[in-house]
């Protein structure tokens, strides 16, 4: 218990340090973060600009150490971790600048710089993947490396690589067009995805891939669940005449004790259908990737059976006995279940 005592004291005296004690102690970050609390409220205003000031051009020259190691490594990813801590600090640095007047304008443009750069070399990289792929759908004719290209091209648009190469947006749908893998079914449209497209009428090319859709049968089943609800109740079945030693006869009323029970089975129909999906290729154009798949749809609908057993005058409210006929007919769940199947085709 003492030990928790004294790290509160510590805490406690740590937390009253002032901000230029902070910044002497190598605490330049929470010495920044307190000297522009401080000047917020209008404290040690002088002091407190100065250790933003000095604090601030610290937070700048760890971070740029740390991107000029990080940007260094072949790997996108630290670019882009690099990145966002230098985003982050450069938002907290124009937060800060704001309440100081402007006065740390020489830290934040350094690292505006320094985040311009960073941009660029992750957008070039992406760019440049993207051409590469693009050139070798072109020597090759793989329409795979076009969707690669179009990944990498997408990836340079998602950081704002259009504003370093204006033809951008043009190599991205370039990259989109030769990707897309075309197909006739005798199902008709089965849906699309963003690579995948029907063949277009009257198209002077043939198809990448025949696509042939057969449902299996229907099978029906169904299963039971029972709940009970118990019921007692004291009833007055009558009064009984008691006579004491002064012959003087009084009438107490004489209660019996009922019980009823509530059924209530509920009987749930579930259908299921078996699709197979198969594909296969015309010509063998070699461009389709789709394989056959194999998946289950399940539709299922519910009644309630609700009957009465026992002494019906435990119960003090109104039952609505039935037999329990379904809302429905195994052709209308039928359809519904061929409904969701044909949704899942959605290749």
């Amino acid at each position: 218990m003492k030990y928790l005592y004294l790290l509160l004291i510590i805490l406690a005296i740590s937390s009253c340090k002032s901000p230029v004690k902070l910044l002497e102690e190598g605490k330049y970050n929470t010495a920044f973060d307190r000297a522009v609390a401080e000047v917020k409220r209008g404290k040690n205003v002088k002091e407190n600009l100065e250790v933003i000031k000095i604090s601030a051009e610290l937070k700048v020259e760890e971070a740029l150490r740390y991107s000029a190691i990080m940007t260094k490594t072949e790997k996108v990813k630290d670019w882009i971790k690099t990145q966002t801590k230098v985003y982050g600090l450069l938002e907290d640095l124009g937060k800060a600048n704001k309440i100081v007047d402007g006065k740390i304008y020489e830290q934040y443009d350094a690292l505006c710089n320094e985040k311009k750069d960073i941009d660029y070399q992750i957008v070039d990289y992406f760019y440049e993947e993207g051409h590469d792929h693009l050139d070798r759908f072109y020597n090759e004719g793989n329409k795979v490396d076009a969707r690669h290209a179009y990944k990498s091209f997408k990836n340079c648009e998602k950081y704002e690589g259009q504003s370093f190469f204006l033809r951008l947006a043009e190599n991205t749908e370039d990259a989109y067009q030769n990707g897309i893998v075309y197909y006739v079914s005798d199902y008709g449209k089965i849906g699309s995805r963003l690579f995948l497209k029907p063949l277009p009428k009257n198209a002077e090319f043939q198809p990448d891939c025949d696509i042939l859709i057969d449902h299996g049968f229907v099978s029906f089943s169904s299963s039971e669940s029972s709940s009970d609800d118990k019921k007692t109740e004291e009833i007055e079945t009558g009064t009984e005449a008691v006579t004491d030693t002064s012959g003087n006869t009084t009438y107490h009323p004489i209660y019996e004790t009922v019980s009823a029970k509530i059924t209530t089975k509920t009987i749930t129909i579930t259908i299921t259908a078996r699709v197979s999906t198969k594909m296969t290729c015309i010509n063998v154009t070699g461009q389709c990737s789709m394989r056959s798949s194999y998946f289950n749809t399940q539709f299922s609908d519910s009644y309630e059976e609700v009957s009465v057993s026992g002494d019906e005058r435990a119960i003090t409210f109104h039952v609505d006995e039935h037999c329990g006929e379904p809302a429905f007919f195994k052709s209308n769940i039928e359809d519904e279940l061929m409904d969701l199947a044909d949704a899942k085709i959605g290749l």
